[in-house]
């Protein structure tokens, strides 16, 4: 049976997923018992809470459970500022273009 870009995309992200969190115990459809579960240590998870409850998308019923989730990859790179942004010239990053 040929495999999609999709499903193989998917697997990708839940084997690097259970690589580096391996005490979780993502299901075989790669969801994590708990949307907390698929965010890194040291996040401000009850602000993050806050923010995303504030929003539509529902992420924190199963959409963030899941390791290909782009929500989680959002909270995950974005996350630890969340309560310290960056501010000021020095700290911008050295980007030219997009």
């Amino acid at each position: 049976m040929k495999q999609t870009l999709l499903h193989l995309s998917k697997k990708a992200l839940l084997d690097g997923a259970r690589k580096v969190s391996p005490l979780v115990a993502y299901d075989v459809n790669g969801y994590a018992p708990g949307w907390e579960c698929n965010l890194m240590n040291g996040l401000p998870l009850a602000d993050i809470k806050a923010d995303l409850e504030k929003g539509a998308g529902g992420e924190l019923e199963s959409k963030l459970r899941a390791a290909h989730s782009s929500a989680a990859l959002v909270v995950n790179a974005f996350g630890p500022w969340r309560t310290s942004p960056l501010s000021g010239e020095s700290h911008r990053l050295p980007l030219r273009a997009l």
